[in-house]
């Protein structure tokens, strides 16, 4: 008897796909936020974004920073200063975005600090932290 109570219980934890998209729907028409709902909705900017905002934004001295970005032979992480970074795809140098995974700034001190992280979702450059 005990066991089959405790299945029925065991039962009613454990929620159907479909029992998890409708009770999300419910949450979000609720007007719960978007924390409490999901964290997956916080999408990481890409690459592309933070190069532009380092270039155009003026809000940082392109000259501190660097980007860590894969090797396509070795699969090593390499880094490149982030002024020389090529763009144009017929550039010798010319390295797809897609292989970049950080951006690191080195201030006048030395110091270094991560800025944006693939791996990790980290983007202190739009000042927010994906979910994932």
């Amino acid at each position: 008897m005990k066991s089959e109570e405790g299945s029925r219980e065991l039962h009613s934890l454990k929620l159907s796909n479909r029992e998890k998209r409708e009770l999300s729907k419910e949450q979000k028409s609720h007007g719960d936020t978007p924390a409490e709902v999901s964290k997956s909705t916080n999408k990481l900017r890409p690459a592309s974004d933070v190069l532009n905002r380092l270039r155009y934004g003026g809000e940082y001295d392109i000259d501190e920073f660097v980007v860590g970005y894969k090797d396509r032979h070795s699969s090593r992480l390499m880094e490149k200063p982030a002024l020389q970074w090529a763009r144009d795809t017929t550039d010798d140098e010319f390295i797809p975005e897609h292989r970049i995974e950080y951006f690191k700034r080195y201030n006048q001190q030395g110091e270094e600090e991560i800025f944006w992280d693939k791996s990790a979702r980290l983007d202190k450059i739009f000042q927010h932290r994906g979910g994932g």
